[in-house]
């Protein structure tokens, strides 16, 4: 008796195409649903947490501060072939209204609706020039790592945003 089949035999059985079809839609739906979700540590009490807004998409970003120190998570829905591995930790400084991570990120505070956000400093210059809503740019606070993710949208009018759409697309239209 031989394991080996001929190449026609899974050609003509049905249930070897079914069963193909079952394992292509579990792969599928297995990748979409671990999407490189953070997982996260315990949380450190007393610390102050940043996160990537749901407008980012399936890009995930959390920053943790306490007491000089930060850990710093950041994942997408496609896998990286070298990925850190996260968190990553270091030490961090406040330089006035800039936050300097000793990993050579930086964030620059700026208070919407009452709420202390912080942006990188591509979301402040596409905000300055072009009015431009950088929803990868900016974190926003939660109470916790393990807080839900947080939404940017009431957080700017209805009109700050039409403006920023107007002008991505006026961008790429110049191009």
């Amino acid at each position: 008796m031989s394991i080996e089949s001929h190449p026609s035999d899974k050609q003509n059985n049905p249930s070897h195409s079914l069963h193909s079809l079952y394992l292509v839609a579990l792969l599928v739906l297995t990748s979409c649903a671990t999407h490189n979700q953070e997982s996260h540590p315990a949380p450190w009490p007393g610390a102050q947490v940043f996160k990537l807004p749901q407008e980012g998409g399936f890009q995930f970003e959390t920053l943790e501060l306490k007491d000089g120190r930060f850990r710093y998570w950041f994942s997408i829905d496609v896998a990286l072939r070298h990925q850190p591995k996260y968190p990553i930790q270091g030490s961090y400084e406040w330089r006035g209204d800039n936050l300097v991570l000793s990993i050579g990120q930086s964030y620059v505070v700026h208070t919407l609706q009452g709420v202390r956000t912080l942006w990188k400093p591509t979301a402040v210059d596409y905000w300055d020039r072009h009015q431009i809503i950088d929803n990868y740019g900016i974190l926003l606070p939660v109470g916790d790592i393990q807080s839900r993710v947080p939404t940017l949208q009431p957080l700017f009018t209805k009109e700050q945003w039409d403006r920023s759409g107007e002008q991505v697309k006026r961008l790429e239209d110049q191009k």
